[in-house]
């Protein structure tokens, strides 16, 4: 009886929206490091695996009320290549093309992009 009470209270659909909010803005807060530049939008390999190491740490600190700093990146410049595009463009026109020859081609004669994938 008593965890069907609480399933009901997390269920309720009357929190759905917040609930989701908070699970999307989690989400995107783990998700920054690969879409933060520098502002001159400078992007190194290192600054690549120093951003998928935040993640993977972030992703790993805790529970969903963790306090942020509550500093926010500027917006990155026009031209600045994002880490989450560098990160895709390395799977796909070095890994992917050492692992799977064909499928590389494929995906490149058809100029689909990694991000889409």
């Amino acid at each position: 009886r008593l965890a069907r009470e609480a399933l009901e209270a997390v269920l309720d659909p009357t929190f759905l929206e917040a609930d989701v909010f908070a699970v999307f803005e989690r989400i995107m807060r783990d998700m920054e490091p690969l879409f933060a530049v520098d502002k001159d939008g400078r992007l190194s390999d290192r600054d690549i695996q120093r951003a998928k190491q935040a993640l993977f740490r972030q992703s790993r600190a805790g529970p969903l009320s963790k306090a942020t700093d509550g500093q926010s990146l500027p917006p990155p410049p026009a031209a600045a290549r994002l880490p989450v595009l560098a990160l895709g463009d390395r799977i796909q026109k070095d890994l992917l093309r050492r692992a799977d020859p064909p499928l590389h081609e494929h995906l490149s004669a058809l100029g689909i992009e990694p991000q889409l994938y």
